[in-house]
């Protein structure tokens, strides 16, 4: 799903063999000043807008994904050794998040994931790590 400033956009998604493949599309139009400058300022606008389209597709789907402007999240690559315990990498994200976020962690959502497929644990060997944050504010 995909929110900007004019309409909401929502794309139906099936795997298929290991391969996305789209199902259905769907773009429906908001009025002005539901959302400005990527800040919704109507939620029950945007919200019938969205319930409005997830019905004429017929998704009956729990999950969703939201795209959100590239501006808005904060990404870093880190790397760590391979070899660290799923903790000791989640403490060692948490103080990388603390020196490079120019917010306060409490002001932010936070996650990480490994980025080049090596799982916790394995043979020594640099593990790249991605990870990324955004404020409360653009989320909720």
């Amino acid at each position: 799903m995909d929110i900007s400033d004019t309409q909401v956009r929502v794309v139906s998604l099936s795997k298929q063999a290991g391969r996305y493949r789209v199902e259905g599309y769907c773009i429906g139009e908001l009025a002005d000043g539901a959302v400005e400058d990527g800040v919704i300022g109507d939620v029950d606008t945007v919200a019938l807008c969205l319930e409005r389209l997830v019905e004429r597709m017929g998704l009956r789907t729990h999950g969703a994904a939201l795209a959100i402007k590239s501006g808005a999240a904060f990404t870093k690559h880190v790397m760590l050794d391979s070899t660290l315990a799923r903790r000791e990498i989640e403490e060692l994200m948490l103080v990388e998040a603390e020196s490079s976020l120019p917010y306060a962690l409490d002001e932010v959502y936070l996650d990480y994931a490994i980025a080049d497929g090596v799982i916790a644990g394995a043979a020594r060997r640099p593990q790249k790590m991605l990870l990324v944050a955004c404020k409360h504010d653009v989320l909720d």
